[in-house]
Order: C-alpha cells, then structure tokens, then sequence
C-alpha cells in the first residue's frame, strides 16, 4: 500500500493501529488456547518475554493487515 500511495494516511494509520491491539490481545488468547499453560504459570523473565513478544507480533501484523486492508477498502482521497 505504501509503495502504491507514497504516503501515510494518519486516520487509516491510526483505525489500524486500534484494531493492531485487538490482534494483539487476540494472539495471546490463542496462545493461552494451544499451550498446556496459562498467564499464572509464567514464572521467570524468559515466560514473560515470550508472552510479550507474542502480542507484539500479534499488534505489528494485524496493524500492517488492516492499514493494507482499509487502503484497498476506503483508497484516500488525492490531494487537489
């Protein structure tokens, strides 16, 4: 989207970084879902590392999906 726009739309950037956190927070519910431990269970630095690298991972690819999505949906309007 970026190489086809040249720019950042801010109000698209910041709907997707909105619906970034939701992925987020949906990436550590299924990580909860699949492992045989929960949130209570994480003792040390390296449990709680991973736990926040997953929801970073979760927020950085929903946020650059749904920037890509919402360009393809609503393109911006050019500059006159």
């Amino acid at each position: 989207m970026l190489a086809r726009v040249h720019t950042l739309v801010s109000r698209r950037l910041v709907q997707a970084e909105l619906l970034g956190l939701l992925g987020g927070v949906l990436s550590l519910s299924i990580m909860a879902k699949v492992s045989s431990s929960g949130f209570t269970d994480a003792g040390g630095p390296a449990d709680w590392f991973l736990i926040a690298s997953v929801f970073g991972f979760g927020l950085v690819s929903t946020t650059m999906l749904a920037y890509t999505l919402l360009g393809w949906i609503k393109p911006a309007k050019p500059a006159e």
